[in-house]
């Protein structure tokens, strides 16, 4: 899915969002988090190399 894409989303990227999450303080509340690399501008846009 991320071939040709510079720096592509890891499984440690998404963990550390997750360990933010559950121990952000009591008083954020966190409605929706979304990831995407910063090649990914949009759910439809993917900037490829090569």
């Amino acid at each position: 899915m991320y071939a040709g894409v510079e720096k592509p989303l890891t499984a440690a990227d998404v963990a550390d969002v997750v360990r933010y999450a559950v121990t952000a303080p009591h008083h954020v509340n966190l409605d929706q988090i979304v990831i995407r690399p910063v090649a990914q501008a949009a759910n439809y846009k993917l900037i490829r190399k090569g």
